[in-house]
């Protein structure tokens, strides 16, 4: 198992575990959190929920993700994964700054997603060329 591997692993059962305790803190801080104004409540789920997706493509890369052998594509990759590991802390933050105001400017959201899609479309143009599934993993 590669460091990369680790490092999507690691974040994403982390972030697991703070999805866990973001929806504890909705649950006990509900309905006092967003008094009675709606769009905040849904601005809080959502990032409850975006959490969740970075938490489980972190997993998932970590599981799956095989390097690729050529150097060009290794880096690509590692640019991707770079942006995907980052992405479930702007999530984080734009729960705790953003969540609470209906203000629709939400820098850290726009960021955590922006980061995500960055990080699967340089994952697909790092296999772009080869035959989906026999990319030879590196050895070491």
């Amino acid at each position: 198992m590669h460091i990369i591997n680790i490092l999507h692993t690691g974040v994403g059962l982390i972030f697991l575990i703070i999805f866990l305790a973001t929806g504890q803190y909705m649950g006990a801080s509900f309905p006092d959190l967003y008094d009675g104004n709606e769009v905040v409540r849904v601005l809080y789920r959502a990032n409850h929920i975006y959490i969740l997706m970075a938490a489980m493509l972190n997993v998932t890369l970590g599981i799956y993700l095989i390097q690729h052998h050529k150097q060009d594509r290794k880096v690509i990759q590692w640019l991707a994964s770079i942006l995907i590991l980052i992405s479930p802390i702007l999530f984080l933050s734009g729960f705790f700054y953003e969540s609470h105001s209906v203000d629709l400017d939400r820098p850290f959201t726009f960021w955590g997603a922006v980061f995500i899609l960055s990080g699967v479309l340089l994952n697909i143009l790092a296999k772009i060329g080869d035959t989906w599934g026999s990319s030879t993993p590196e050895k070491g």
